[in-house]
């Protein structure tokens, strides 16, 4: 669940998944 602003906002933005499944990909 450790995920920077800009990874958060990218996730969310992309697909609308969580930010954890965003870096974890």
């Amino acid at each position: 669940m450790q995920a920077t602003p800009k990874e958060n906002e990218l996730g969310s933005n992309k697909e609308g998944i969580p930010s954890v499944s965003f870096p974890l990909i």
